[in-house]
């Protein structure tokens, strides 16, 4: 493996990866929770909730539809990418008329849409040359 030993021994190899008080965090949503609770202010808390409303609604679907795209085959992807393209194209409808996910604040949406968008792009240079 080229990981190094601590990223595999203290973070199961996964980045981003944070260490706090002596505990280990992975996953973009869940150190922007973290970070959130334990560092409230300025506060990156959505206006809209979880719930499916406002800017969550957005990103519903958008990672498991770049996920199950980019596991997929040549030739056998068609389907995945009319999907991937349809919710891309609901983000960029959404950001003809916002600034952020969630409208004009940077919040914790934006947090977890930027890591998406970062596999996407590295997914797609990786093993969907010619995309």
């Amino acid at each position: 493996s080229t990981k190094p030993n601590w990223l595999v021994e203290h973070y199961e190899g996964k980045m981003p990866a944070l260490r706090h008080r002596k505990e280990c965090y992975v996953e973009s949503g869940v150190i922007a929770d973290y970070l959130e609770f334990f560092f409230p202010e300025p506060s990156l808390k959505p206006q809209s909730d979880d719930s499916g409303s406002g800017g969550a609604a957005v990103l519903e679907g958008f990672f498991p539809a770049v996920a199950q795209y980019l596991k997929t085959k040549e030739g056998e992807d068609l389907e995945k990418l009319e999907n991937l393209k349809a919710k891309l194209t609901q983000l960029n409808t959404h950001f003809q008329t916002n600034t952020y996910v969630d409208g004009d604040e940077f919040t914790l949406l934006d947090c977890r849409l930027m890591p998406q968008l970062y596999h996407l792009r590295t997914g797609i240079e990786g093993f969907k040359a010619g995309v």
